[in-house]
């Protein structure tokens, strides 16, 4: 039966290109544990048993004989009488093995190397372009009710770390109030991913080309990290990431809530990204704005770029030139400009960082421009349907 498992394991990852690893430290990790718990029953029963014996020593059946061992000790009354001094041996030992079989058994509960897994849509992806290499660990969180919840509460939108991109698409309440975050969600791989795919997952790869941070970043999110322990910090969302898959979760932590602030009045939002496809694809570059209107002039604004620097980032002196401007044109090509100016692109197979930098003043004034009253939003929803486009992108701007 093992060298049918063996073969079977060989040419699955024949099939998906992948290497076979050796024997994973945690699988001989576990056998020790099981061999250290086995060994603490046994003493654990011995134990008993010598320690019945000493009782009976003490009250009815009195000393008994036991033969001499030097160094061992003997009875403290006579001489010539000896105590089963080895019962105390046993009783030592199983205090021992008892110390390590629970030290065992701690290290199967913090494993560093193990991994949480809900959708798991970018987890062979990645191994398979060499990014990251398959975790040795798994722990699969995808069935956990509690992670799984959505509700508007106190005019905020709380989402559990289980939230599917698809759900986050096509709900109601998130398309007419925070419009950007359904843009984004559905731009997301395919519909396969965006129905297996969640938020949660996608914050914590921390893709700098992650289409649903960039939303959130404006809208000023939130996120819960809770420990095995069940002590909780909140981070915000453009605090989370330090870098290219790197966030600022410490070992043990799981991301269970994000909370999106409500939009203040006369807001609209949008996600806009470049594209060579329109499904299964990663932003060239993209944008996310948050813009506050009250007639025809900008009162607030907010822009968070994707795919220009190690991490998702803010473009402040953009932000700035919005604020107090006239909402026409010129205002939000210049804003385009200044953007371009705060990214850091660089140069790889999909875009030349000059592209990419002349490729984000268009994206930024596109996000940040409003829709005329008389064109209603649009959204790509790759693979056709109500909402789908040629281009494959959000077209228009804040709504």
């Amino acid at each position: 039966m093992q060298r049918v498992t063996i073969t079977l394991d060989d040419a699955l990852m024949d099939e998906l290109q992948l290497g076979r690893p050796p024997t994973p430290w945690h699988v001989a990790r576990d056998g020790f544990a099981e061999t250290v718990s086995f060994l603490g029953l046994v003493t654990g029963t011995l134990a008993k048993v010598a320690t019945d014996v000493m009782l009976l020593m003490q009250t009815e059946v009195g000393e008994a004989f036991e033969p001499f061992v030097p160094g061992r000790g003997s009875s403290s009354t006579m001489p010539q009488k000896r105590n089963p001094i080895a019962c105390e041996f046993i009783v030592a030992a199983t205090k021992i093995v008892r110390q390590q079989a629970g030290l065992m058994l701690d290290a199967l509960a913090a494993d560093p190397t193990a991994r949480p897994i809900a959708g798991g849509t970018d987890l062979v992806v990645a191994a398979r372009q060499g990014r990251k290499p398959l975790p040795e660990s798994i722990v699969a969180v995808d069935r956990i009710a509690e992670l799984a919840g959505h509700e508007v509460r106190d005019g905020s939108l709380v989402l559990g770390g289980l939230t599917s991109h698809a759900w986050l698409a096509t709900a109601a309440e998130v398309r007419d109030r925070w419009t950007g975050l359904a843009d984004a969600s559905a731009l997301v791989g395919s519909p396969a991913t965006r129905s297996t795919g969640t938020l949660g997952g996608n914050l914590m790869n921390a893709s700098p080309a992650a289409d649903t941070t960039a939303p959130l970043v404006v809208f000023g999110a939130v996120v819960t990290l809770r420990a095995a322990g069940g002590a909780a910090r909140s981070v915000a969302v453009a605090d989370l990431a330090t870098g290219p898959g790197r966030t600022v979760a410490v070992s043990g932590e799981l991301l269970t809530e994000v909370v999106v602030p409500a939009v203040p009045p006369g807001a609209g939002s949008a996600y806009v990204r470049l594209e060579y496809r329109r499904a299964m694809e990663i932003a060239v570059v993209g944008a996310a704005a948050l813009v506050v209107l009250d007639g025809d002039r900008v009162v607030d604004a907010r822009l968070a770029l994707t795919a220009v620097a190690p991490t998702i980032i803010r473009a402040p002196e953009a932000e700035a030139s919005l604020a107090g401007a006239s909402a026409d044109r010129t205002t939000y090509r210049s804003a385009g400009r200044l953007a371009a100016a705060a990214a850091r692109p660089i140069d790889d197979v999909r875009a030349s960082a000059a592209y990419r930098s002349a490729m984000l003043e268009v994206v930024v004034a596109r996000a940040a421009s409003p829709l005329p009253p008389s064109e209603p939003a649009r959204r790509t929803w790759a693979g056709g349907g109500e909402g789908s486009t040629d281009q494959g992108t959000v077209e228009g701007g804040a709504s």
